[in-house]
């Protein structure tokens, strides 16, 4: 009775890690294919950012190929470590745009 109940527990908790790990690929995925689309709403968030219009697909394939190794259970440590920098960058251009213009050019 009690390894029943441990493998319960454990398939529940195997179940919940997956999901924790499908639901941000999945955005992820959507947003690395929607900046190799380029719908307006897209560029023009991206050119509110100060980023130009060129580097859009290039960051659309960066993060598609990292969050593909990431998805990959024998690349998931690295697509994690790439995803942490892609991820860690994107915070700090949103920090850096948030800036006042007279700050930034210091």
């Amino acid at each position: 009775m009690q390894s029943a109940i441990q493998t319960a527990s454990a398939s529940k908790g195997l179940w919940i890690g997956r999901v924790m790990s499908v639901l941000p690929a999945l955005f992820l995925l959507l947003d690395g294919i929607l900046k190799l689309v380029k719908p307006a709403p897209v560029v023009e968030a991206t050119l509110r950012l100060g980023y130009a219009e060129s580097v859009i697909a290039g960051l659309g394939i960066v993060l598609t190929a990292c969050t593909l190794l990431y998805v990959i259970p024998c690349t998931a440590i690295l697509g994690a470590i790439l995803l942490t920098g892609y991820l860690g960058g994107a915070v700090a251009m949103l920090f850096f745009s948030a800036m006042p213009s007279d700050v930034r050019k210091v």
